[in-house]
């Protein structure tokens, strides 16, 4: 049977040592079952770590999304808080204004003799 061809199917017979080989008629030499099951077991393993990368990828987009959102909220909390700042200082300044002329009202010459000093 030692390199024996199948005239039918092409396939070559080739016995090494105690394992019988198959060629197929291109000349490769077909894939043992262990083989096979090796590889079905790779290509397994590439599809769970392509699974695993690219869930972990959606969760890095997803935390980058988070923090931009975060970022955004900080941000307008800061402009915020500016503004809250702002209206208290014009708060403040109205409220000095109106002691200012509640005062005038009460003691005109008071204020004047203040002004000259």
């Amino acid at each position: 049977m030692q390199g024996w061809k199948s005239p039918l199917l092409g396939v070559r017979f080739v016995l090494v040592g105690k394992d019988l080989e198959l060629y197929r008629p291109d000349g490769k030499r077909f894939l043992s079952y262990e083989e096979q099951v090796r590889r079905a077991e790779q290509a397994e393993g590439e599809r769970e770590y392509e699974v695993l990368r690219a869930e972990a990828e959606r969760v890095r987009a997803d935390l980058a999304g988070r923090q931009r959102i975060v970022e955004q909220q900080r941000a307008g909390q800061a402009e915020n808080e500016r503004q809250l700042a702002n209206q208290r200082a014009e708060a403040e300044r109205l409220r000095a204004e109106k002691l200012e002329t509640l005062l005038q009202q009460l003691n005109p010459d008071l204020l004047k003799s203040d002004d000259l000093a």
